[in-house]
């Protein structure tokens, strides 16, 4: 993996080493590190962009890291709220995830 990517904050060391098996030879963009779950819950994770997909590490997910190539999303929508957010991706068969 790559070390000039953008970050927010220093990453997990548990979280690291996924994204690392995730990336591959893809190229990282950026990363922001996050505190709450898919299902709200404290937990470590993060979201990372690549130059071909957006992975996303998170305990609460079936093998705890999802990948989507940029290719197959049509729309990214971010929900901004107090103290955080909330990412809505929609892919080009109009299934929409959070």
């Amino acid at each position: 993996m790559n070390n000039d990517y953008l970050i927010n904050k220093t990453l997990p060391r548990e979280v690291k080493i996924v994204l690392e098996r995730a990336v591959g030879d893809e190229r990282v963009l950026f990363i922001v590190v996050c505190d709450l779950d898919k299902k709200g819950k404290y937990s470590r994770g993060a979201l990372a962009v690549t130059d071909k997909s957006l992975m996303i590490v998170d305990k609460a997910l079936e093998n705890g890291c999802e990948v989507r190539k940029i290719d197959d999303i049509k729309k990214v929508f971010v929900k901004r709220m107090y103290g955080s957010a909330i990412l809505k991706v929609t892919d080009r068969d109009g299934k929409t995830d959070e």
